[in-house]
């Protein structure tokens, strides 16, 4: 048995008869076509659409800062709140027009102990908080 050989491969063709240079222009070619259109093509959401997300955005904002005012007016020392505004913030919009809020605090007893809490919300779409329940973490 003697070595074997593989397909050849002619230097000048490598994909469907394509030549290196006629390959590379075509697939810059195709990339700028794709961007191109992503940058001038039709935008898929409407003015409307875009309306209702921010006004969704602002109210869930809203929501957050009505549940944390909650929180601090529910300790006994308001001044020691603190909000984990970063990590420990969550709310989520319902249908009906309530927004659910769940936000970890921490806040100082009468003996300067930092401890940690978590505030569940119930805010309407008038901005009023309809309920809202302190639970230790």
């Amino acid at each position: 048995m003697g070595p074997r050989k593989g397909p050849t491969v002619k230097p000048q063709q490598l994909w469907f008869g394509q030549k290196p240079r006629e390959l590379i222009v075509g697939m810059v070619s195709l990339i700028f076509l794709l961007f191109l259109a992503s940058r001038f093509g039709g935008d898929s959401v409407s003015a409307e659409q875009k309306a209702a997300s921010q006004a969704q955005r602002d109210r869930e904002k809203a929501a957050k800062h009505l549940c944390a005012a909650q929180a601090k007016a529910s300790a006994a020392y308001p001044g020691t709140v603190d909000v984990h505004w970063f990590q420990g913030v969550f709310a989520e919009p319902y249908n009906d027009g309530i927004t659910l809020v769940k936000m970890d605090f921490t806040a100082k007893n009468a003996f300067g102990a930092e401890l940690p809490f978590l505030i569940t919300c119930l805010v309407n779409h008038a901005g009023e908080v309809v309920s809202s329940r302190v639970s230790k973490r």
